[in-house]
């Protein structure tokens, strides 16, 4: 399994619709960040990781006067973190 920071590398995916992901999209992203195959630790890590790695990118998307980049790395980072709950919630984990 790659790294988390190789993951979201090489993660290209712009949400469909705002607000809410289509199964397709949900099984894109669990299946990605292979998000089954992970022990809950391995998971939380994941999703901390993902919100650390695109904070820092719409900080700067922000920074440089870029809206529309920052709702749309948002949106991802909603939708990915939207998943990861999902997968939490069904495992018994905090959310």
């Amino acid at each position: 399994m790659d790294t988390n920071f190789q993951m979201v590398r090489t993660f290209k995916y712009e949400p469909e619709n705002e607000g809410f992901c289509t199964a397709e999209e949900v099984k894109l992203i669990e299946n990605h960040f292979k998000i089954k195959e992970r022990s809950d630790v391995e998971l939380q890590n994941l999703r901390d990781f993902i919100v650390m790695w695109y904070s820092r990118i719409e900080d700067k998307a922000l920074e440089e006067g870029r809206r529309d980049d920052f709702y749309k790395l948002s949106d991802t980072l909603s939708a990915i973190t939207g998943v990861i709950d999902h997968n939490k919630f069904h495992r018994g984990m905090e959310v």
